[in-house]
């Protein structure tokens, strides 16, 4: 579950990026109010992801940060 659920938010980022690069020079404001509607969402779960992977899984936030006792 949780190697899937890491695997769908990277699927998710992919898939925002290229939505964004679709966007172009000219999009209008609707169109780049939808991408930021569909990015925030998608950054709270990300969030809650490392969150979520910082509590079961400590001990690669130890080697990351060295000064962590």
């Amino acid at each position: 579950m949780y190697v899937a659920t890491g695997l769908d938010l990277k699927h998710q980022q992919y898939k925002l990026l290229e939505s964004l690069s679709s966007l172009g020079l000219h999009a209008t404001d609707r169109q780049r109010l939808m991408v930021i509607n569909r990015a925030n969402p998608l950054r709270m779960k990300i969030s809650n992801f490392y969150d979520v992977q910082k509590l079961y899984c400590k001990e690669p936030f130890r080697s990351v940060h060295s000064d962590c006792p």
